[in-house]
């Protein structure tokens, strides 16, 4: 018998061949885990829902590359969408300090990186220092340590008073591309050359944020950039 991480409640596990042969738990009870919304049919390239059918690139993908010329992103994969439960739990892992709740995401974010993105480099975006003091962890570095995947340290903030992108417009954030907020650690750019990276988040909204780290770790040498968020926009 489990306790639920989110509302405490008491359940019994679900057993399957596939459970016993990774040995991980539950972390959500059957009424949680069904408010979660999976990611499915949609855009092949952000994972845009396109009202249930497929595309290989949808009208926001045309549009971006259109208006910067070129597309650093490979790909963006999302394990669910940002429906207002998610946003809920997401708030509470990241504002509220509730760390624990990154357990709840560990398994399917590394049962997607080693059927998507086994060969890939993995690392995530980074926090400002004041961010990072004020939360007291970094949200992305954090899934990947509870999912124990080994993750490299290669990007930093430039602009440690950057303004939060959860408080910009969609239209602002897209307009702030040009402003590339990241660098690369110095004793880390050997380490960039001829790799493929996954660059992994907790939201895509518009893509602004991953696209920016893409586009400093090419302009370092990497051979490709992907994405992985645990929420994307529909």
């Amino acid at each position: 018998m489990n306790h639920c991480l989110l509302c405490g409640s008491t359940y019994w596990e679900r057993l399957s061949l596939a459970r016993l042969v990774v040995a991980e738990r539950e972390y959500l009870c059957g009424n949680c885990a069904r408010k979660l919304e999976p990611v499915k049919s949609g855009c092949r390239k952000c994972g845009k829902w396109c009202g249930g059918s497929e595309q290989n690139c949808c009208l926001d993908c045309k549009l971006w590359r259109a208006k910067h010329e070129d597309d650093p992103l490979v790909r963006n994969c999302s394990l669910y969408y940002y429906n207002p439960f998610l946003k809920e739990l997401l708030s509470a892992y990241k504002y509220r300090g509730d760390a624990a709740l990154a357990q709840m995401f560990a398994s399917q974010l590394k049962q997607t990186i080693r059927r998507k993105f086994r060969c890939h480099s993995l690392t995530y975006v980074p926090l400002s220092a004041d961010r990072l003091q004020e939360r007291g962890f970094n949200q992305s570095e954090l899934l990947l340590t509870v999912s124990g995947l080994p993750a490299s340290s290669v990007l930093a903030r430039v602009d440690q008073a950057a303004a939060k992108q959860s408080k910009k417009t969609r239209e602002n954030r897209i307009k702030s591309y040009k402003k590339n907020p990241f660098c690369v650690l110095s004793r880390k750019t050997s380490d960039i050359a001829g790799k493929d990276f996954l660059v992994v988040d907790d939201i895509y909204t518009t893509g602004t944020t991953v696209r920016q780290a893409a586009a400093i770790l090419l302009a370092h040498g990497a051979k490709s950039v992907s994405s992985l968020t645990v929420a994307r926009a529909k």
